[in-house]
């Protein structure tokens, strides 16, 4: 099964430190409901949303939508000799 927007969302609130949609939540200016329905994969965040999201999360916005590249801004993917 492929990892979608909301799998990645809650890797990085739990990453983060934030151990409920309720204290996510109450940081990006959302219902805990609409938290729950990102995770969840019911809905899609806004560009906006997502940008707020990353920053909130400090997570690469790139990653948090495609999956793409390292997760935090400040990592580095491996050398292209120890990737093999």
């Amino acid at each position: 099964m492929e990892e979608h927007i909301g799998d990645r969302l809650r890797r990085a609130r739990v990453a983060a430190g934030f151990e409920s949609l309720a204290a996510l939540a109450r940081v990006a200016n959302v219902h805990t409901e609409t938290i729950w329905r990102y995770e969840a994969g019911r809905i899609k965040p806004s560009i906006e949303k997502l940008h707020s999201l990353a920053k909130t999360l400090d997570v690469r916005m790139e990653w948090l939508v495609s999956g793409d590249g390292p997760m935090r801004p400040t990592q580095h993917p491996p050398p292209a000799d120890e990737a093999a």
